[in-house]
């Protein structure tokens, strides 16, 4: 493949780039992660504040896209699908971070001190009968 057949200007054609990524072409998918990985780290960052995170959320859409290759819809804007994918990757990453940061331990916690008082008490008042 040419160079010159990807090229529109001084910008790469993500139509071609998207149709050699799905062929295997890792040329073409260098091309194309050099392409929108800034943008989209620049995009994640607006939704997330740690930028580490933002971009292993990034870098895990590229493999999945890598991986997944073989499944891609040929018809779509390349950019927009980029753009939703990151969004979901990084709604999904915070929405696991809250549900891990919930506070449900010191709950338990107070639940079994007031049982442990509780019986306590009453084992106490037995033991002294």
């Amino acid at each position: 493949m040419e160079n010159k057949r990807l090229k529109i200007g001084n910008h790469y054609n993500d139509y071609l780039l998207w149709l050699n990524i799905k062929k295997g072409n890792k040329l073409c998918f260098c091309l194309f992660f050099r392409k929108y990985f800034p943008l989209l780290v620049v995009y994640g960052k607006s939704l997330h504040p740690l930028e580490k995170k933002v971009e292993n959320c990034v870098q895990d859409v590229f493999v999945d896209i890598w991986v997944y290759r073989n499944y891609l819809n040929y018809n779509v804007n390349v950019k927009m699908f980029l753009f939703l994918i990151v969004h979901k990757k990084i709604k999904n990453m915070q929405n696991r971070n809250d549900f891990y940061q919930k506070p449900t331990f010191p709950d338990f916690v107070d639940c079994l001190i007031d049982f442990y008082d509780k019986t306590n008490s009453t084992l106490e008042d037995e033991i002294e009968k």
